[in-house]
């Protein structure tokens, strides 16, 4: 990318970003101007999700399909070259799926039965059963035992009828119908139930007490949230991201609790770097959390921890937060980005480039998506006749073109790209 702009400790310093193509990326300032009418925001699961390395969704008759690198089994399918894996694929023996969820290596379906479904690595029990049980034993590989990992789907016993689902790095979390909030699995540090010496692993799905009458659910590794059905937002979490005070410590009195926001909140996403967003029916945006690299928006590195106002955004549609990055959409059909952006051949210094974006910027004008999809490093758009674009990494083949690029340029990072996938 020909950048004019004067970058100050790789921070972006002008009011202007332009692409070798002559496209202006402008700082979002836009008037602080409410939605005419007050947001409705679908609380059906995801039709498409992006993990770490591959991505998965939904066709319009029920069938589940994956493309990217596969690792730990995360594509269900088997490849005869890692090249096969860059293609989309149908998942073989989900059927009638209605959700989906990737994280960096298991994957989760939701079908219209009420059934979750899993597969991939199961090192801290985020498939929500035991492959050492003698009924997932016997038709698991040498490689698979090896692994701990498992390659074919399996439905998850002992949920109620759920009706979306999130596989959040190692812990799963379900939405059942009846609006309670179910969880399994651990990222070794933490665990959504480790309330009054609860244990700090789970192979088996438990409730999560405190969280009743949610319509929609997000989660990320150390934290879940959940929208009740008067538009509260319910964190449960036992670190400061939670989005309440940090003097408000978590504890066993303390694990679930409501954040304090200033409307009824339509839509919430959580960063895998311990940082959130909220939509608001107004169609105002609040973040919190941590800010080391300036992925809140607020123009400075000073963490959050309760909600604060990105007083440059309004009219704002949808909302969806990545590893390191936060995007938006508008009324109008501006697409905003804030946080960093990483390119190069590695997302590892030194063979990475850094640009931080510590301020909502407009990328791209003029977006029709229906659903607005982060993954950590790529994000994607599904418009209403199913096409699916991406922006972001294509290292390993998550974009579904039948190739990944191993290096990328900040153009690339920045351009639309149509996936072979279609709903």
């Amino acid at each position: 990318m020909k950048a004019l702009y004067r970058v100050v400790a790789g921070v972006v310093m002008s009011l202007v970003v332009t692409g070798c193509d002559g496209a202006s990326f402008p700082l979002a300032g836009m008037k602080d101007v409410p939605l005419r009418e007050p947001l409705v925001v679908s609380s059906d699961g995801p039709v498409l999700s992006v993990g770490d390395r591959f991505s998965i969704g939904i066709k319009k008759d029920g069938s589940v399909w994956s493309w990217g690198t596969d690792r730990n089994g995360v594509l269900a399918r088997r490849l005869s070259s890692a090249e096969q894996g860059y293609w989309p694929g149908v998942v073989d023996g989900v059927r009638d799926a209605v959700s989906v969820s990737a994280s960096s290596d298991f994957a989760l379906a939701v079908t219209k039965d009420g059934s979750v479904w899993s597969w991939g690595g199961n090192r801290y029990g985020q498939l929500g059963y035991d492959l050492d049980d003698e009924m997932y034993a016997q038709e698991r590989s040498e490689e698979e035992v090896r692994g701990n990992f498992s390659l074919t789907p399996h439905v998850i016993p002992g949920l109620p009828r759920i009706k979306a689902a999130v596989a959040a790095m190692e812990i799963g979390v379900a939405l059942a119908e009846d609006g309670s909030v179910w969880a399994w699995g651990s990222d070794g540090d933490w665990s959504p139930f480790a309330e009054n010496g609860g244990p700090r692993e789970s192979r088996r799905p438990l409730r999560i007490d405190g969280m009743e009458r949610i319509v929609s659910i997000t989660a990320s590794s150390s934290v879940i949230a959940g929208i009740d059905a008067d538009g509260n937002l319910i964190t449960a979490g036992v670190r400061d991201e939670c989005g309440r005070r940090k003097s408000a410590k978590v504890g066993p009195d303390s694990l679930v609790g409501r954040v304090a926001l200033p409307g009824r909140v339509v839509q919430a996403s959580l960063s895998s770097v311990m940082a959130g967003v909220a939509l608001l029916e107004n169609g105002q945006v609040w973040v919190w959390g941590w800010n080391g690299s300036g992925r809140l928006g607020l123009g400075d590195v000073e963490s959050q921890y309760a909600p604060k106002r990105l007083e440059t955004l309004s009219e704002i549609t949808q909302i969806a937060a990545g590893f390191d990055y936060m995007v938006a959409l508008s009324k109008s059909g501006d697409l905003i980005y804030w946080g960093n952006l990483v390119y190069g051949s590695s997302l590892e210094a030194p063979a990475s480039r850094k640009l931080r974006l510590d301020r909502p910027v407009v990328i791209s004008r003029g977006v029709s998506c229906s659903a607005l999809v982060a993954g950590p490093v790529a994000f994607a758009c599904v418009n209403k006749s199913g096409a699916v674009r991406y922006m972001g990494w294509n290292r390993h083949g998550q974009r579904g073109i039948g190739r990944a690029n191993p290096d990328v340029s900040l153009d690339y990072l920045m351009t639309f790209e149509k996936s072979l996938w279609t709903r």
